[in-house]
């Protein structure tokens, strides 16, 4: 899900190349997409779970925490919808240069070929078979 915000009115060309990206490749793994427009991304995304009858959210974790920053996103979502269970997925590292989107695109629509753990290992280190 995307929320476009004023604030995001203003983003470069590159990162609204990246946030479309980021929609295409989840369409392309089979997830359902939703771009919403609002001032206060919380309050979108309550409102399209409580329209859809979502009782979970999957959020992305930062790595780092902002020190002005008191709430996080998930805290607000929290405090308008406590009814809602939230999943919240640290990736605390990048991942490595050698594994692309589209290798892991590749990966997770495969069933044969590399396991999905596979991808994390080196392509020199990577098994040829399952």
């Amino acid at each position: 899900m995307y929320v476009e915000t004023p604030a995001l009115h203003r983003c470069t060309g590159e990162k609204t190349s990246a946030i479309l990206s980021a929609l295409r490749l989840a369409q392309e793994l089979g997830a359902e997409t939703a771009t919403l427009s609002d001032p206060a991304e919380e309050k979108a995304v309550v409102r399209y779970a409580r329209e859809h009858n979502l009782g979970k959210i999957i959020l992305g974790r930062p790595a780092s925490r902002r020190w002005w920053r008191r709430e996080t996103f998930a805290d607000r979502l929290a405090r308008i919808a406590p009814e809602l269970d939230q999943v919240l997925v640290a990736l605390d590292a990048p991942p490595p240069a050698h594994l692309t989107t589209r290798r892991i695109a590749a990966l997770l629509k495969t069933s044969g070929g590399y396991r999905f753990r596979d991808a994390w290992l080196p392509p020199r280190y990577a098994p040829l078979s399952p």
